[in-house]
């Protein structure tokens, strides 16, 4: 949906995902803006994940992602239960560690450049029976940590 409108409060309710029909999310977006500060996208891609696949397309190239507003993005290997699995059914773990080594928590969403080396690896991840793939993810925590007062904000 164009012009990062995602419903009246806020909230994920401007995108509806219709239990009936196999559904896949993706967002557009440099994770520059606003809401990627304030949790707004964060809260609508939780809420999204719980019940289909989504992931973010992000047009900037990967070396300039660590400047994002919206959270650190981590080259993890990223697993799925079954195909097509909502992005709240993924796992990731460490791709060098041992599993348990480096404990990971909240909702895994991939961020992806629109390129073949990208998006190849989350095709696989969507379309195989209990696959695995390393690929970068952003990490949404379960819960999203209120504001703090628009008065303590700095100026836009």
């Amino acid at each position: 949906r164009s012009g990062g409108h995602t419903g009246a409060r806020g909230g994920a309710d401007g995108l509806r995902l219709d239990p009936t029909r196999r559904t896949l999310v993706l967002v557009l977006s440099d994770m520059v803006g606003e809401r990627w500060r304030t949790g707004a996208v964060h809260a609508a891609l939780r809420t999204w994940a719980a019940r289909a696949p989504v992931a973010v397309l992000q047009p900037l190239p990967e070396r300039m992602w660590p400047q994002s507003p919206a959270g650190p993005v981590e080259r993890l290997l990223v697993s799925s239960p079954h195909p097509a699995a909502p992005g709240r059914a993924l796992t990731v773990s460490h791709p060098v560690f041992p599993d348990g080594m480096m404990p990971y928590s909240g909702t895994a969403i991939p961020v992806l450049e629109p390129t073949t080396g990208h998006l190849m690896p989350w095709v696989s991840l969507l379309a195989t029976r209990r696959s695995c793939a390393p690929m970068p993810v952003m990490l949404v925590p379960d819960e999203i940590p209120p504001l703090p007062p628009a008065s303590s904000l700095p100026p836009p």
